[in-house]
């Protein structure tokens, strides 16, 4: 008798894949596979799983990202791009952080960074106690080379804290290690 393969044999995809059969009602490992697929360079197999996602979890913001992630570099990127600050400007203020940094990070894989940064602004201003969009323009400013617009949102970000000081301390550090970052790359240039 043939002796069945342990679960720790299988591939990493295969046993994903009987996760989600075996949790039909459970999203996540669907979505897992299809990410999974969509790393593997298996853009077909990573829709398909998308298909199914969509039909029974159309509104969750794991879902619509990975469709926005499916779509970055194919005609379908400016529609995607085009709907998702349709739904952003539709959406009531102060309830639009996730959708808003999903338009921001369109915005920049559409290379229109001006946009993105206006945006992170937007949700900045709009969602106060949230980190995430000046830590993202940060990062944005950053990758342009705009060290000193970088660290100016950083000390922003850490102005807005309250209380904790080890998060204090950690945006301290990433603020060094940026700083340090950019005095080597300005040395070797």
């Amino acid at each position: 008798a043939q002796k069945a393969k342990s679960p720790q044999a299988l591939e990493p995809e295969q046993r994903l894949e009987r996760l989600a059969l075996s949790h039909p009602r459970d999203w996540r490992w669907r979505l897992l596979l299809a990410q999974r697929k969509l790393q593997g360079g298996d853009r077909d197999g990573a829709r398909r799983e998308l298909i199914t996602l969509q039909a029974l979890w159309p509104n969750r913001p794991e879902v619509q990202n990975l469709q926005l992630l499916l779509d970055v570099g194919t005609k379908r990127q400016a529609a995607a791009l085009k709907q998702t600050s349709d739904r952003f400007q539709q959406t009531p203020k102060g309830q639009r952080l996730l959708l808003g940094l999903r338009l921001a990070d369109l915005q920049r894989l559409s290379e229109q960074d001006e946009a993105a940064m206006a945006t992170y602004r937007l949700i900045a201003t709009e969602s106060p106690k949230s980190m995430q969009p000046l830590l993202a323009l940060a990062l944005l400013h950053r990758d342009k080379g705009q060290n000193q617009q970088s660290q100016q949102v950083l000390l922003s970000a850490r102005n807005r804290l309250s209380g904790s000081e080890q998060d204090k301390q950690t945006l301290d550090q990433l603020a060094v290690r940026w700083q340090l970052d950019s005095f080597r790359n300005s040395e070797d240039s």
